[in-house]
């Protein structure tokens, strides 16, 4: 019984770092029916010319982007380049022809 106790506490105390490091995302964006974050997040650019419409996704609706479409969030507060994860689902519509870019950072476009 001592040595089950034992190794419920070396479980625990290797458990606890990995559980405090959780958090909540910083900037999550569900596209459902708008562009806004969860936080209040506003896109920071998007160009209007090629609107992003809104169509059935994998829970609830998702964001459609034409072929020239661009969306941008301020990077302050959102993200981090010293850690982070990205998670997203994509649909492609195209025929793999063209340079696609899905996400990038930093920079100016």
């Amino acid at each position: 019984m001592k040595t089950k106790r034992i190794i419920y506490l070396i479980l625990l105390c290797s458990i606890l770092p990995v559980l405090a490091m959780a958090q909540s995302p910083v900037l999550h964006l569900s596209f459902d029916n708008h562009l806004n974050g969860s936080y209040g997040e506003e896109p920071s650019y998007h160009n209007e010319n090629q609107a992003i419409s809104f169509e059935a996704g994998v829970s609830g609706n998702a964001a459609y982007f034409p072929s020239q479409g661009v969306l941008r969030y301020l990077a302050a507060g959102n993200i981090s380049s010293l850690r982070g994860t990205l998670a997203y689902w994509i649909k492609p519509d195209w025929k793999g022809t063209n340079d696609h870019k899905v996400f990038t950072y930093g920079g100016t476009g």
